[in-house]
């Protein structure tokens, strides 16, 4: 009796998975048949990463420049890739009424989502191995601690896969989504922190608390130790995982309350 009550819950389970990832291979299967995507998600945040570095190491200073450097890819990967991709696939699928059909089968709405979302979160995952690879070959010293970047990547898919799916519930159809995104689009690049420090003082505060700003710090503390707001004086790998906790606990906090808002504000069919 034990056997059979242990195969009756895995068979739900298994076949559950099994669902959730031939969605996630449909889905893996449209985006790489779209070069523009494929474009913006391969070449431009590495090519950013590679520029910023060789401009900001001009003067020394490699380990900060290299910081500044994986800022960028980290916001960069986040922004056009996961964002990004997330809202148009989203977008696309329901305006041809997938998302629709899908719900009417055997899979479940967080299935759906996660298969969407599962393309371009995964090529973030490689672009941020590969990211801080390349910069070492470069010639970038060692990061100090991985612990805050490897929070920041998985916090800011699971941040940024989520704002994607809201903004999708206010965009008509996918040539909207260049409209619709652009407040996200804007934050992301004000997040910055060259951007930052040019701010007002209060202004800086609020804008330190929001997402992408901590994903930004949370990359510099992982390879310089320090911050461009909190200070140029660079702390060990002890004290930088230290200073990395509050920013890592307010980037997952972001990260919960966008996830539990998905399935309330997730608009699943179009008005057409």
């Amino acid at each position: 009796m034990t056997t059979a009550t242990a195969t009756a819950h895995s068979t739900p389970r298994s076949s559950r998975l099994s669902r959730t990832i031939a969605l996630a291979r449909a889905e893996l299967t449209q985006f790489l048949r779209n070069p523009t995507l494929l474009f913006m998600a391969l070449l431009f945040p590495l090519g950013l990463t590679v520029a910023m570095f060789v401009l900001s190491s001009t003067g020394g200073g490699e380990a900060f420049a290299a910081s500044l450097a994986l800022e960028t890819s980290v916001l960069m990967t986040m922004l056009l890739v996961v964002y990004y991709s997330v809202l148009s696939m989203s977008t696309t699928r329901r305006d041809e009424k997938v998302l629709k059909r899908l719900r009417t089968g055997e899979a479940k709405d967080s299935d759906i989502l996660v298969a969407i979302a599962a393309p371009s979160s995964l090529l973030a995952v490689v672009l941020m191995v590969l990211a801080p690879i390349l910069l070492i070959v470069l010639g970038a010293p060692a990061p100090v601690n991985v612990v805050p970047l490897i929070v920041a990547v998985l916090g800011g898919i699971a941040v940024s896969a989520a704002l994607g799916f809201l903004t999708s519930a206010f965009t008509i159809n996918a040539e909207a989504a260049q409209i619709t995104s652009l407040p996200v689009m804007i934050l992301a690049i004000a997040s910055q922190s060259t951007f930052r420090a040019l701010m007002p003082e209060q202004v800086t505060r609020i804008i330190d608390r929001t997402p992408f700003a901590l994903m930004g710090d949370l990359a510099h503390l992982a390879w310089s130790g320090t911050t461009v707001t909190g200070g140029f004086e660079p702390l060990e790998s002890g004290a930088a995982l230290a200073a990395a906790t509050a920013p890592m606990l307010m980037l997952a906090l972001w990260a919960v309350a966008l996830l539990v808002l998905v399935p309330r504000v997730m608009k699943w069919e179009s008005n057409r």
